[in-house]
């Protein structure tokens, strides 16, 4: 399984594919396909980080730790 760390280096591997592809003028299809593929992995990413992170964040009961968990999940619903 993936670490937090190889899951951003996979999707800064994709997104500079991308920018090569673009710099590139290569085939539309091809580039939409690649920004799926970019996409996918940073889903995977936080998806990651939630897993391995928001445990931690929600066990603790202070109201200090309450705000932060309220930040989070505003972030999320954002996504």
């Amino acid at each position: 399984m993936k670490t937090i760390e190889q899951r951003v280096q996979n999707a800064i591997g994709q997104l500079t594919a991308v920018q090569k592809m673009l710099a590139d003028k290569k085939n539309c299809v091809d580039i939409l396909t690649q920004i799926k593929a970019v996409r996918g992995s940073l889903d995977a990413l936080v998806a990651k980080f939630l897993t391995e992170n928001l445990s931690k964040c929600s066990s603790l009961r202070s109201p200090k730790k309450k705000k932060e968990f309220a930040k989070i999940l505003a972030e999320l619903a954002k996504i």
